[in-house]
């Protein structure tokens, strides 16, 4: 009521805080949401009310599996509409300006943060420094545990401001197969695998004029890809490569770069606490001591048992860290007598491997010894994870059988470091393991005699997890979830591998069906389909019911993938299975996904639009407004390949207008963006520009950088009809730089109107002009073009 009052004395700003107030108390109370919406619409800022509406919608998928309510999408579609008129009045005030500043590019940084301070070290950056300048690929090698990758990130940050094309970190540790090192390359990167192509030659061309540091960490689990290195070193001349792993890669024009330890004290320096202080392996035990105890310090009583550590553990970080988080449980003294004992008792085993390499090991088996059973258990356990594990994951996998409560296990082995935690999608936490400790925790697990059953149960859940969320990638909260899928692509990919090695194809066969739609949105369509390819020669095995859905997600990767004909054929047989088992839903999905197949046939367009026909009255008489919408779009794309400009347009505005109710977004955006297209097709040049620009700020938003090409693509060529045809060259070379550092390319049915945008502009320009604005607009991002074509730079 206080909210409702203040709006009407027109103070937004106290509106606002009584709004933001009543969400605080709770955070699932709509007719507040709606509130916050309206006063910040009313406060000029609709931006900001479009974005409170996707959080609203994100929050009671997530809390509740529920949509919002019909008032509240209602307020978003007019403060939507509203957004769109206000940008084009704008643009029609605004005043062209040529004498624009050149775009400048910043270096691209991708590195993680690194949640703790670095200690020491000066001499090892130092010379990497100097190596770097000179050498185009380092590997940094030695043990588990030695820092290399923290090393490897400290130089890299230090040296960002010499690779003008950006300075790229990429973990490998996640990655158990050497053929997908390209993808994790490439998903870093935002580079998309092409159908054809190999994702190599692509890594390759990106790099290819690039002046670049890329950084791969934990090489050595992944030695069978080293090929591509060389690739990219001989096609990018100014490309520079530093590796981490355990050993050399051994090839040509490599330097090896052998990480050392941490600088243990001096016996001489036991009893000086002013040189023990400033000792680096002292430092760095005495900072994770802390970290663990707020009341540990470093004295003159404790610091010789500290020293003492720190040579005993050789200066391995990762040992010392082990070691430091007991410090609740045992002084320093203790702590120096249990692992003396304990450590040389173990000193016996593993004698072929490396000296620091059987101190790594050995205090991790000290450090696990020291757990309890149910810890110990829970432990080894985790090792059927790949990547990182939320806590509904860890309970449904490792708690059955557990005498210990999953969250309060976990807690204990984040505390002993022999876990870490980040903050995954939806601000939920994930926990993850170190590759020497996840190895570790994999030979126990195997040696337990219930490595079979764990990894049976990580595909159960990961089986149920797909198909849970498969309904909500066409509705309300769909961002999350997809964000969400992408966390969880390792494990996917390890559970679907485990049921192709079990024989369980009905299993690898429902995982991949549950997930096709993410596969196609996040651009993994190549990746996808060959998973379907992996199940396709045992269709047999999957019950009809099944095997329906999974056809139509064959269909629907093997179009994308380029692969027409195959993909009819799919849709065909999925066809005739639904007639035969009277399954009205996906009888439709097959006519609407037929349909699909004939947008890529050029010139039978009518054959298409009698399957969209089909598919239509089905979901309409089943109320599937996703599958409804899906086919609109569909249509759409049919009329407007005829040249029937307002059907295309009616078939469009229908589809946004029910996904704008299924809170679908991905394709509300693609719906703008095909509006942009008809629109100017039919002459309304600013309202495409309008469209294709809010079209393309959505997709960036959500980070769906792919997507939003097709509106980069429209506003090159409205300003070519616009009057500003140099402006258009120069975003038309932004787009072409910008596609294939992407790997990617317009869909075929989309060329011949990309092509008219290119002819139009260089009709109206001499052919210097027109090179020298699109040589321009090569260097721009793809933020710097948007905000050049809309006159916000």
């Amino acid at each position: 009521a206080l909210a409702q009052q203040a709006m009407k004395e027109a103070d937004y700003g106290l509106a606002e805080q009584y709004a933001r107030r009543q969400l605080e108390l709770d955070s699932l109370r709509e007719p507040a949401w709606r509130q916050l919406m309206e006063v910040l619409t009313l406060s000029g800022r609709r931006s900001e009310a479009l974005a409170e509406y996707e959080t609203c919608v994100q929050l009671l998928w997530k809390e509740l599996s529920i949509d919002p309510s019909a008032e509240t999408v209602c307020l978003y579609q007019q403060i939507l509409d509203e957004e769109l008129k206000e940008e084009a009045v704008e643009q029609q005030l605004s005043v062209a300006s040529d004498q624009r500043p050149e775009a400048t590019s910043q270096p691209r940084i991708i590195l993680p943060a690194q949640p703790t301070p670095f200690i020491g070290r000066e001499r090892q950056i130092s010379e990497l420094r100097d190596l770097l300048v000179t050498t185009r690929l380092v590997t940094c090698t030695g043990p588990g545990g030695t820092g290399k990758t923290r090393l490897g990130l400290q130089v890299a940050e230090s040296l960002s401001g010499n690779y003008p094309d950006g300075v790229i970190f990429v973990g490998l540790a996640p990655t158990a197969d050497p053929t997908l090192v390209p993808n994790a390359i490439a998903h870093v990167l935002g580079v998309i695998e092409r159908p054809g192509r190999s994702l190599a030659l692509s890594l390759q061309r990106y790099f290819q004029n690039k002046t670049a540091l890329l950084i791969l960490d934990s090489f050595e689990h992944v030695m069978e890809a080293v090929k591509l290195i060389s690739a990219l070193l001989a096609a990018a001349p100014r490309l520079t490569i530093l590796v981490t792993s355990r050993e050399a890669l051994r090839l040509r024009g490599e330097h090896e770069y052998l990480v050392p330890p941490m600088p243990v004290p001096d016996l001489m320096d036991s009893d000086s606490l002013d040189k023990l202080s400033v000792n680096e392996s002292v430092m760095l035990f005495t900072q994770r001591a802390k970290a663990t105890s707020n009341t540990f310090q470093l004295t003159e009583e404790n610091a010789p048992a500290v020293a003492a550590i720190c040579r005993r553990l050789d200066g391995l970080p990762l040992a010392m860290e082990l070691a430091a988080a007991r410090v609740k449980l045992f002084s320093p003294q203790q702590l120096l007598d249990r692992l003396e004992s304990r450590l040389g008792l173990l000193r016996g085993g593993a004698r072929d491997l490396p000296a620091r390499q059987r101190t790594l090991r050995d205090t991790i088996d000290w450090s696990y010894n020291l757990l309890d059973e149910d810890e110990q258990q829970l432990f080894s356990r985790l090792a059927s994870f790949t990547g990182g594990r939320s806590l509904e994951a860890v309970e449904a996998v490792c708690g059955p059988g557990l005498n210990i409560d999953a969250l309060g296990g976990l807690e204990s082995l984040l505390n002993k470091s022999l876990l870490y935690q980040e903050e995954g999608p939806g601000g939920e936490p994930r926990f993850i393991m170190l590759g020497a400790i996840h190895e570790y925790a994999g030979e126990r697990v195997a040696q337990s005699g219930e490595e079979q059953e764990i990894r049976d149960r990580h595909l159960h859940y990961f089986l149920s997890l797909a198909e849970g969320m498969e309904p909500g990638y066409r509705r309300h909260g769909q961002l999350l979830l997809l964000e969400r899928t992408d966390a969880e692509l390792g494990n996917l990919r390890a559970a679907f591998d485990w049921a192709m090695d079990r024989g369980n194809t009905e299993a690898a066969a429902r995982l991949i069906s549950a997930v096709d739609y993410y596969l196609y949105y996040m651009c993994r369509f190549v990746e996808g389909y060959r998973w379907f390819q992996r199940v396709l020669g045992k269709l047999e095995q999957i019950p009809l019911p099944r095997r329906t859905r999974f056809l139509l997600g064959a269909s629907m990767l093997a179009l994308v993938n380029g692969e027409i004909s195959q993909s009819k054929r799919f849709s065909e047989k999925a066809l005739a299975l639904a007639l035969e088992l009277g399954d009205r839903r996906n009888e439709a999905w097959s006519f609407a996904r037929l349909a699909s197949c004939f947008i890529e046939l050029l010139e039978r367009y009518d054959e298409g639009v009698g399957y969209t026909d089909e598919a239509l009255a089905i979901f309409q008489k089943l109320d599937d407004k996703p599958g409804i919408a899906y086919t609109l779009n569909v249509l759409g794309e049919l009329a407007r390949l005829a040249g029937d400009y307002d059907r295309a347009r009616e078939a469009y505005e229908q589809c946004l207008a029910m996904v704008l109710e299924t809170g679908e977004v991905v394709r509300r955006d693609m719906m703008l963006s095909n509006l942009a297209f008809v629109a100017y097709q039919k002459g309304d040049y600013e309202q495409a520009r309008d469209l294709f620009a809010a079209s393309m700020k959505q997709m960036i938003e959500m980070g769906a950088r792919q997507h939003a090409m097709s509106g980069l693509t429209g506003l090159a060529g409205t300003l070519g009809k616009l009057g500003e045809p140099e402006k258009g060259a120069r975003i038309l070379g932004a787009k072409d730089a910008l596609l294939a550092g992407m790997g990617f390319d317009h869909q075929p049915p989309d060329l011949t109107e990309v092509a008219k945008y290119e002819v139009d502009i260089k009709s109206q320009l001499d052919k210097a002009t027109f090179d020298a604005a699109y040589a321009r607009g090569q260097a721009m991002t793809l933020e710097q073009a948007m905000a050049y074509a809309l006159d916000e730079s």
